[in-house]
């Protein structure tokens, strides 16, 4: 991170990366698909639905829009994800990222070069610190 852009927030991603709510998703999607009478799916077909469609775009637009929301310039926070389209909306939008290994993606997150990646939130706080 570039010094003159002192590190003032952190925008966390929610599925995957703080909570685990496919199992929430999964009961979800099957009750609402029951009640039209189709067939209940898998946790690798909701995934392959939820996760992998979310590749459309890496916007930057919603990124920003959180930190402003925040009362932040987003190019002073730093963004904490599990997906690829995490790391690469981070990426267009300027920011450090930094990379769960415990989320929801098909690939190892170090596929898509994020600034770092964590293995635990342990880990976290030294990385942070040096943004400061």
């Amino acid at each position: 991170m570039n010094p003159s852009r002192s590190l003032k927030g952190l925008i966390f991603d929610l599925d995957g990366t703080l909570v685990d709510t496919a199992p929430d998703l999964l009961q979800a999607t099957n009750h609402a698909l029951s009640l039209i009478d189709c067939p209940a799916i898998t946790p690798e077909q909701l995934r392959s639905f939820v996760w992998h469609g979310a590749l459309v775009l890496f916007n930057p637009a919603p990124y920003q829009e959180v930190a402003r929301r925040l009362g932040l310039d987003s190019r002073h926070t730093a963004m904490f994800g599990d997906s690829e389209t995490d790391i690469r909306t981070a990426q267009n939008a300027g920011v450090p990222v930094i990379a769960v290994s415990f989320g929801y993606t098909a690939r190892h997150v170090s596929h898509f070069n994020p600034t770092h990646v964590i293995d635990h939130y342990d880990e976290a706080w030294p990385i942070v610190k040096r943004m400061l």
